[in-house]
């Protein structure tokens, strides 16, 4: 992995309405995961949207998925994680170097798309952190990601109620080495179409040093779940995986997103949920990780 080619940036044009994330360093207390959306309230970038043109049929609508080996620098010279983003002028990350550049407004940057990422660490390298988590120095409270996974799609349901679900799983052949467990986001809201969202996941893989049991390491367990009351957002139910290290050769990287409606049963302020799937997408593709020459 070169230098030149972790420096590269593409710029995706968007006016954001919405972008719901915080800003990351580079070591981080758990994976995380991220969105952005833009809405079809801006006529700039939607311009027929809300007229009485028909929108397609009601569905939840894949565009692209990556994986980036995302490193940038900001006005200090130390590593940021967060891709930069500006809408209406006003940057999201206000040190990131694009910012003195005015046409910089209403865009979103992040890196190369790339296929291969090596296991090990490179002390060599713009970003040292390998993709294997169990040897790159990460822990459970210390998460050093080797990349971002990247997903693109459209909401044209108009289902304003029903909860939005996010799952991320990674595998080599039978073997899990990245579960995001079932991510509950809540009701979107949106009354007209279309909505268009990226997600985004810093990620490395394998057990982070925890072999045994279900819901180790990269295979995320419960968190904000089982709910103190019904009708809750923002959770995350285990995965009831177990994750394994990664090896060298390609990995399948699979993203499902649905809108489900949710039905809660409480004992107490004790909350739990089922859902009945309304609407979902899949998308899939492969990576390749590979072992860092010795010599």
């Amino acid at each position: 992995m070169s230098k030149s080619r972790l420096f590269q940036v593409v710029v995706l044009i968007a006016i954001v309405a919405f972008f719901a994330c915080s800003q990351l360093a580079i070591a981080q207390a758990k994976p995380q995961i991220h969105r952005m959306m833009v809405g079809s309230a801006h006529p700039q970038f939607h311009p027929n949207a809300g007229t009485t043109e028909a929108p397609p049929a009601a569905a939840l609508d894949p565009i692209a998925a990556t994986m980036t080996n995302w490193v940038g620098y900001d006005t200090v010279n130390s590593i940021d994680w967060a891709p930069c983003a500006w809408w209406w002028g006003t940057a999201y990350a206000a040190d990131c170097p694009e910012n003195a550049n005015p046409n910089a407004n209403n865009t979103f940057a992040y890196n190369w798309p790339v296929y291969t990422f090596p296991l090990a660490n490179n002390t060599t390298d713009v970003i040292p952190y390998g993709c294997d988590g169990t040897t790159n120095g990460s822990t459970p409270s210390a998460y050093l990601p080797c990349g971002q996974i990247m997903n693109f799609w459209e909401d044209n349901t108009l289902d304003a109620t029903d909860d939005e679900l996010y799952i991320l799983e990674v595998t080599q052949g039978a073997n899990v080495i990245y579960h995001s467990g079932t991510q509950d986001w809540g009701p979107t809201g949106l009354t007209s179409w279309p909505a268009d969202y990226t997600d985004w996941a810093d990620v490395n893989f394998g057990t982070l040093g925890i072999t045994t049991g279900k819901n180790n390491g990269n295979c995320a367990g419960n968190s904000g779940y089982p709910a103190t009351a019904s009708g809750a957002i923002g959770f995350t139910i285990a995965s009831g995986k177990t994750c394994v290290d990664p090896k060298n050769g390609v990995a399948t990287v699979s993203i499902t997103l649905e809108l489900a409606t949710p039905t809660w049963a409480c004992k107490g302020t004790v909350c739990t949920v089922k859902y009945a799937k309304k609407y979902s997408l899949a998308q899939k593709f492969n990576i390749y990780l590979y072992d860092v020459p010795t010599s």
